[in-house]
């Protein structure tokens, strides 16, 4: 029951990390959050997904992602 438990905290700050990107698209802190909540839940394409909704908003302003989002997606590729 334990483990159910967090499964379902993780879907919850899934969730609140969404609509924090909905709200502000740029918010690469929300992205690393979200990133890690999805490697946490045994998610992977869920992280790698964040990265690419991040990615495509900071292209928009000339931006790249922080080096620790790149991690983050390689670790997730790589759980795939």
């Amino acid at each position: 029951l334990e483990h159910l438990g967090r499964l379902s905290e993780l879907s919850a700050a899934q969730t609140a990390l969404e609509k924090a990107l909905e709200l502000d698209p740029l918010c690469e802190e929300a992205a690393r959050l979200m990133m890690e909540a999805a490697l946490a839940g045994g998610r992977p394409e869920r992280a790698v997904a964040a990265y690419r909704l991040i990615e495509r908003s900071l292209r928009a302003y000339e931006a790249e992602p922080h080096s620790d989002l790149l991690r983050l997606r390689l670790r997730a590729e790589m759980g795939l």
